[in-house]
């Protein structure tokens, strides 16, 4: 148990940091184009303080940009590093510490909406064969008139021409376009379609999250990935039927069990991300649920684990995380869809056959909404149900009693008139750790002796002088 959060102080000090540089040279996120752009953009709306937001494999070239830039511009620029939370997230946060009033976004962006700054995105310019995709296509596709709709990574966005010309003897071939400037239909994306149910859809760049996410939410006649290394096509598995899909559905009943539930939040700066929190805090109060509002940064299981009074936690963020994908979590982390199947009583009848990884879909506007619905049976025939975790007989009926509320407690009304009283709050009270006791005046003045030395981690004891 010890080894899950602590790590040897030796190997804190020698080992290296991670970079697996997705560019490889400078010429792969900068040229005259992009500087061209940039000085536009900037002198266009004359901004005085902007910041240049790099993820940390970009770092490395972040000098020789902004030396271009400051050759070019009068405004006052300032490099971003190790951002607040998702490096393909904009950081809001971290430029208001220099006042800045517009951001460039360098490398992969989840292109979520802010709502203080104005943003400009300089994407990664990965290599493109024309030749081999169009080589790749024909050996697959050896119909021509097949429907084809086509995404591809953020990285050959500025080779879409090329591709569209590759694939141009294809007659029923569209392209989804990334939605930078306006509201996308499904994550950052315009369809070229609101229905591709019938339709083979074609992912071209790496097999990442940003493709798990839309063959996760995209539902196709199957998701072909085009490799943008070697172009060779495979079908690749929707994730509704994997057994990632399973362990989903197994935290959604074991939020349904939970007393309490921590709203970790992942964003402060995505439009909609306090809604997403106040309907988190709504559904769990009408079915007398705790919950704590948590941030802690960029997450991970050690600083979680600090919590362990918390049955579930609940993630508002990026959809660009593989935090999902974790088994290291102590207690089970749902996304905002999860918490909704989970706690909103018109999602009872059965699981759907799609899933949400964008917590503004399940908001009024968005094309998951459902309105959410208290448990109205008055015959006492469906109070309860009955966890398919633990198989105890779960309520469903809450009675709201305002002596009890002002105890940070709630009654809840059980099969024959069982009262159960609980109180999250006294579950802190009773840690066998409360933290530090001053006991201020109560002790005689003792002399000041040398402490311990070295690192958090480690510390070495000294003998007393």
């Amino acid at each position: 148990m010890t080894s899950a959060f602590f790590t040897n102080d030796a190997e804190c000090f020698s080992r290296d940091t991670e970079n697996q540089l997705a560019v490889e040279s400078l010429d792969e996120i900068w040229n005259e184009h992009r500087l061209s752009e940039c000085v536009n953009w900037i002198n266009e709306h004359q901004f005085e303080k902007v910041c240049l937001q790099f993820p940390d494999e970009l770092i490395p070239f972040s000098i020789a940009i902004i030396a271009q830039l400051k050759n070019n511009s009068s405004a006052q620029l300032s490099i971003l590093g190790d951002t607040s939370y998702g490096s393909c997230c904009v950081d809001e946060i971290a430029s208001s510490h220099v006042s800045a009033n517009a951001i460039i976004h360098f490398g992969h962006a989840c292109l979520s909406k802010v709502t203080r700054l104005p943003v400009h995105y300089v994407f990664s310019n990965f290599k493109l064969d024309a030749e081999k995709l169009r080589q790749s296509f024909h050996n697959y596709f050896a119909n021509v008139s097949d429907e084809i709709v086509i995404f591809y990574s953020t990285g050959l966005f500025y080779h879409l021409d090329d591709i569209k010309s590759a694939l141009a003897s294809y007659t029923n071939i569209s392209y989804a376009e990334l939605a930078i400037d306006e509201r996308p239909d499904n994550l950052c994306w315009k369809l070229p379609k609101t229905d591709v149910s019938n339709v083979t859809c074609v992912w071209i760049g790496d097999d990442n999250q940003t493709f798990f996410n839309l063959s996760l939410t995209v539902n196709a006649k199957q998701w072909i990935l085009c490799d943008r290394h070697n172009y060779e096509l495979k079908i690749v598995q929707s994730p509704l039927a994997t057994n990632w899909m399973r362990r989903r559905n197994f935290f959604v009943e074991k939020c349904k069990d939970a007393q309490s539930i921590g709203i970790v939040v992942g964003t402060l700066t995505a439009d909609g991300y306090l809604n997403a929190v106040n309907r988190v805090q709504k559904l769990a109060r009408d079915r007398g649920i705790r919950t704590y509002l948590l941030s802690v940064g960029k997450i991970n299981p050690a600083k979680l684990a600090n919590f362990m009074e918390i049955d579930c936690f609940v993630f508002v963020g990026c959809p660009e995380n593989s935090i999902y994908n974790s088994r290291d979590f102590y207690k089970p982390l749902l996304s905002v869809f999860e918490a909704e199947l989970a706690l909103n009583f018109a999602w009872r009848e059965q699981y759907p056959n799609f899933y949400a990884v964008d917590f503004t879909d399940i908001l009024p506007d968005g094309k998951h909404y459902r309105a959410a619905e208290k448990q109205s049976n008055t015959n006492g025939e469906n109070d309860y149900d009955v966890s398919l975790v633990s198989g105890r007989i779960r309520p469903m009926k809450i009675t709201d009693n305002d002596e009890t509320n002002q105890n940070n407690s709630t009654e809840i009304e059980r099969k024959h008139n069982q009262l159960m009283n609980t109180n999250s709050s006294s579950a802190f009270n009773n840690r066998s750790w409360t933290g530090l006791d001053p006991s201020l005046g109560q002790h005689e003045p003792v002399k000041v002796t040398k402490g311990r030395s070295g690192i958090a981690i480690k510390y070495t004891e000294n003998e007393h002088e």
